[in-house]
């Protein structure tokens, strides 16, 4: 099984280019595909994650368990779409990095927000890697004038928490620039732009 990741701040359009991916490459070909987010509503890890999303007020969990908590539901989802050849997935290693590492960091700021990426990465290290990481890069700025009017209650609007999350992702992005996508381009364009990389990575055009 082929793991692609889309990644990027809320906002960015992750969703719209991974449900643009999945159907391209269910149209190429008679490959088994599945996609998904993260968390997923599939597994027990990812239900409670999105019951405590959607009810921050229920939310008393120290950041190190929201990461094993999202580790589980990334395993789990491994273990469940392991028979497929390709599972398109938005959000994956890389967000539960950034954005555990942010909560955690603007509620204790003793320790760096580097450091705490680090921390993360170490309890999600069994999970695996994707075999591509797709980045969306876009200002945070517009990606949240994009989320104005959705009633999303999974969307943090903390523009504190936003700009370190893109801060953190910025770090990724410098050690895979050739998988950046351009957010301020047309839908139509980025997905043309995510599917010459992944012929390219995959070798598909052959």
């Amino acid at each position: 099984m082929k793991i692609i990741a889309i990644e990027g701040q809320d906002g960015v359009g992750k969703s719209t280019l991974a449900a643009a991916m999945y159907s391209k490459l269910q149209g190429m070909c008679n490959w088994r595909i599945n996609g998904i987010a993260t968390p997923s509503y599939m597994t027990g890890a990812g239900h409670y994650m999105r019951r405590l999303l959607n009810h921050p007020e229920q939310d008393s969990l120290p950041w190190q368990a929201k990461a094993a908590y999202f580790a589980g539901d990334m395993l789990q989802l491994v273990q469940d779409c392991k028979n497929l050849d390709f599972f398109v997935v938005d959000r994956w290693k890389s967000s539960t990095c950034v954005y555990q590492a942010a909560h955690a960091y603007l509620k204790n700021p003793s320790v760096s927000y580097r450091d705490y990426m680090i921390m993360v990465s170490n309890i999600i290290e069994c999970v695996p890697k994707a075999d591509l990481t797709l980045f969306i890069d876009l200002p945070v700025e517009i990606s949240q004038a994009r989320l104005k009017g959705r009633h999303n209650n999974v969307t943090d609007t903390n523009m504190d928490l936003q700009n370190l999350v893109r801060k953190g992702y910025e770090s990724l992005m410098r050690q895979h620039p050739n998988h950046v996508l351009d957010g301020q381009k047309t839908a139509d364009r980025l997905v043309q732009d995510a599917m010459t990389i992944i012929k390219k990575e995959f070798d598909l055009d052959n």
